[in-house]
């Protein structure tokens, strides 16, 4: 997940209101830091989410569940990451 306006001009201190909390969804934290009680994007990259499943397409699905639910105001992600692997992998 990257912050509003990455690559060229990063917006900075945008608060971070929403980790969820989903089975087999790791979010590793890159760009991001602590304000007041508050976690704030402190960079272009702030957030990687990976999902852990019994197949990819599975994990690829519980990753983008996940990050759909990440409320960063102006922030924006890849959806194609995984999604050649995972048509071959069911044969579509």
């Amino acid at each position: 997940m990257a912050a509003q306006g990455y690559p060229e001009s990063p917006k900075i201190g945008g608060e971070i209101s929403t980790l969820p909390e989903i089975s087999g969804a790791q979010i590793f934290h890159a760009g991001t830091a602590k304000k007041s009680d508050s976690l704030v994007s402190s960079g272009g990259r702030v957030l990687t989410v990976t999902g852990v499943a019994s197949d990819l397409t599975e994990a690829r699905n519980v990753a983008y569940r996940a990050i759909s639910q990440i409320d960063l105001a102006g922030s924006f992600y890849r959806s194609d990451i995984a999604l050649n692997a995972s048509i071959a992998e069911k044969g579509n």
